[in-house]
């Protein structure tokens, strides 16, 4: 298949969720920043971080898509970070936490201000994939020849369920050769290397966020 540019895959991933003015960066960043302490968030902690009303976050909220919370309406988990055990771990200053899917990995520390060390594993071998990344780079990567496949975003299929209809898509291969047999089998998805899918991740945090990250660096 004709595998869309970088631009076009960043512009389509904005695309898919609701354009943020800066009350609504505010209150997304606060949100990925209180998850990141390992614990589900209270809407009043994240709307008191956010220097908005309480009320207002949780209706805010309550309209966007890919936002779980428990019986207690805290957020567990966010835009790509949970709490809830899944196969890719990402522990930030000793708080375990894990992502939706591969590339999740690769965009959250710069949203965080904070370095990740990434637990996952090649999902046609099974064998374990790891990484070190900063808010500004991937610092290190075991193998070397780590690719991730991709899906481009579909509006419809993210309302439905952005987990099942696109994360479940996204995945580390430990090289091309499995990554390229893996999506012989799967229609619609194609392979970035991991500096494609790290300069995707850039573009796609300044696109949604833009000038609310500077200062976040190492």
């Amino acid at each position: 298949m004709n595998r869309p540019s970088l631009r076009e895959l960043a512009d389509s991933l904005c695309a898919v969720f609701p354009e943020l003015d800066d009350e609504q960066r505010h209150l997304a960043l606060a949100t990925y920043m209180r998850l990141a302490r390992g614990m589900a968030a209270s809407l009043v902690e994240i709307a008191e971080d956010a220097g908005i009303d309480t009320e207002k976050a949780q209706r805010i909220l309550s309209d966007w898509i890919g936002v779980y919370s428990d019986e207690a309406k805290r957020v567990t988990g966010f835009w790509g970070l949970t709490i809830a055990k899944m196969k890719h771990g990402f522990e930030v200053e000793g708080a375990q936490l894990y992502t939706w899917c591969a590339w999740d990995t690769l965009f959250l520390p710069e949203l965080l201000g904070k370095s990740a060390r990434v637990d996952s594993i090649c999902v046609a071998s099974g064998e374990p994939v790891r990484l070190r990344i900063s808010p500004k780079r991937v610092e290190s990567v075991d193998p070397g020849s780590v690719c991730i496949s991709f899906l481009t975003p579909d509006s419809s299929r993210f309302q439905q369920d952005i987990v099942q209809n696109f994360c479940h898509y996204i995945h580390f291969f430990r090289s091309r050769k499995d990554g390229e047999a893996w999506i012989a089998k799967t229609p619609e998805t194609f392979i970035l290397s991991l500096d494609e899918a790290t300069e995707l991740a850039r573009r796609k945090n300044q696109l949604q966020f833009g000038s609310l990250l500077r200062g976040h660096a190492d």
